[in-house]
Order: C-alpha cells, then structure tokens, then sequence
C-alpha cells in the first residue's frame, strides 16, 4: 500500500520537484513471508521499459524484469517469472541489473501481475545467505513449475484431462448405477422366459 501511494503520488508533483522514497524498516523473514504473494530466488534474463519508445520518460514508468528462477519459498511461480517494479527509486522502483541474482519479495496487483520495489526487502543474492537460511527455517524452498512461462503458474484447463483420466475418476455411483442396469435387464428377460415357458406346458 505505501509502495502504491508513492508511486500514485509522484506524477501529481511534477518533475520541477523530487522526493526521495522512504521505507519503513524491512519486516523480519517470518512476516515478510506472509505479507507477500511470491517470494524467489532467480537471475534476471530480460529487462524492459514500458515506455522506452516515448520522448518523454517518468520515474513512475514501469519496468517488466523477467527472472529464471532457482528457488521458491511462496507462491505457484513458473520457471519464467516476470515481476514489474517502477523506473526509478526516488519512487520506491527497485532496480535490478541483467544476468545479476536476485532474493525476491512481490506482491500481486489487481490484474494478477506480480509488482515489487525499493521497500519490498529484495536484495542481490549474493548477500542474501542469511535470509534464505532464515526462509529454509520457517519453510523449505522448492523448485518452480516447469513448462509454462508468466507471471504465476496457472492449473491446466479441464479440457486438458485425458478420457483414461476421467474414466478413473468416473464417480462410482454410475458404475453401480451400469450394473444395476444390466442386472434389471437380465432378470426381466429371466421373468418373460419363464412365463412363456407357463404357458407352453
């Protein structure tokens, strides 16, 4: 929330005067934990600005880094992970460097995009022993889920279960409802062969 102020804020006050973000103290692993939605380890691939055809350029512009993540600790991530953050720092923007790693804090915006910043607790890997021991400690880290590229790792559709799938997990009471059927069928043949059988002798 006060990463969305600041950002909100700082095309409101123009260019002809600048504030400096300013972050509360980082929250202990436990909590930080809990307060995000994604938390990762993984190397940056590709950087990209959203406006880096236009003439002019905000601090507030939005920058999309693609990671190849190694480790996660929260969150369905897929091997790709994209995460926005914002242009500068002087409005709370995190920058990250291409090729370097990265420990990860993001949240999850209203469009299911994962956003981080300046006061997310991210921090290069390589100083970040620490807090990925304290991580391992509250909750073991695990690979993430190859095959699909995005933000976040979706289900595979419904349509995607195969008919041997769906015979397996077929509910039994239609199966019991089959045999019942069948047995119906034969006794009622049982029944009429009998009758006739009556009536011959």
């Amino acid at each position: 929330m006060i990463l969305f102020m600041t950002i909100i804020a700082a095309p409101i006050i123009g260019p002809e005067r600048a504030y400096a973000c300013s972050c509360a103290t980082v929250p202990e692993m436990d909590k930080a934990l809990i307060s995000h939605s994604a938390v990762f380890a993984g190397e940056v691939t590709k950087i990209e600005q959203e406006n880096k055809n236009k003439e002019t350029i905000s601090s507030a512009d939005k920058v999309e880094v693609t990671f190849n993540v190694a480790k996660v600790w929260k969150g369905d991530l897929s091997k790709q992970t994209k995460v926005l953050t914002v242009e500068s720092e002087a409005t709370c923007g995190y920058t990250f460097a291409d090729n370097m790693s990265y420990l990860v804090f993001a949240y999850e915006g209203e469009d299911g995009s994962l956003l981080t910043g300046l006061c997310n607790g991210n921090a290069p890997l390589s100083g970040a022993g620490e807090q990925m021991k304290q991580l391992d400690a509250i909750h073991q880290s695990y690979e993430p889920i190859a095959g699909k590229e995005g933000a976040v790792a979706e289900a595979a559709p419904r349509s995607a279960v195969t008919g041997a799938e769906q015979n397996e997990n077929a509910p039994l009471w239609k199966s019991g409802w089959a045999i019942a059927l069948v047995a119906l069928v034969v006794l009622a043949g049982f029944v009429l062969w009998l009758a006739r059988s009556r009536r011959r002798g």
